[in-house]
């Protein structure tokens, strides 16, 4: 009898132990599921993108030598333009991505 509350006892602990790890280690964040490292995959490639407009617009900008202020509420319809002049379509598409295009916007906010 001593036998089966020892393996009950060391299967209790273990399950338990199991539970705690996996509890303590998504909720620390030192483990990630898969779907959340797609959308920061996403997330990343949308950023990269928008920086890419970015600086293609503020290019245009500084050869055009255009220095009005398009930061604030007031100018956000004129960046949400720019960036879509600017914004590239990947190869594939057929044009820009909206998430691309906000993100752009955005980056020039500031």
């Amino acid at each position: 009898m001593a036998n089966k509350d020892t393996i009950k006892t060391l299967i209790g602990g273990a399950v338990i132990g199991a539970i705690l790890t996996i509890a303590v280690g998504f909720g620390s964040g030192w483990l990630i599921a898969s779907n959340t490292r797609d959308g920061d995959v996403a997330a990343a490639w949308i950023d990269a993108q928008a920086s890419v407009c970015s600086s293609l617009v503020q290019d245009h900008r500084s050869k055009m030598g255009d220095v009005s202020d398009i930061t604030g509420y007031a100018s956000r319809s004129a960046r949400t333009e720019l960036a879509q002049t600017y914004a590239v379509a990947l190869t594939g598409e057929d044009a820009a991505d909206p998430a691309v295009i906000r993100a752009c916007a955005n980056n020039l906010d500031t």
